[in-house]
């Protein structure tokens, strides 16, 4: 489990799921993310692909998280992104989900 901005909240949350887990944490005054913005988008399925698209056309220079709930919808959205000739990486886990 990695994020640099989990409040105090949400690693108590967590970690009822986690289980044990060893914790790096930045004390929040030494967090700097100048022109970083985090925005959270509510997309219908047909809206993604050329919501992704436009932002990288419309955009100079931007980099992008993109959170998705399945392996094969990662592997697909990477393939899109490749296919428009945006570089993207991938990071998915190997833990089944029914």
């Amino acid at each position: 489990m990695y994020s640099a901005t989990f409040n105090d909240e949400v690693m108590k949350f967590a970690s009822q799921f986690v289980g044990s887990f060893v914790p790096f944490t930045i004390k929040k005054e030494a967090l700097k993310l100048k022109g970083v913005r985090n925005y959270r988008i509510g997309l219908s399925e047909a809206e993604k692909d050329s919501f992704v698209s436009e932002i990288h056309e419309q955009l100079d220079k931007v980099m992008s998280m993109i959170f998705v709930n399945k392996k094969e919808t990662a592997q697909k959205l990477q393939a899109r992104l490749k296919a428009g000739n945006i570089t993207s990486h991938i990071l998915i886990g190997g833990i089944e989900t029914d």
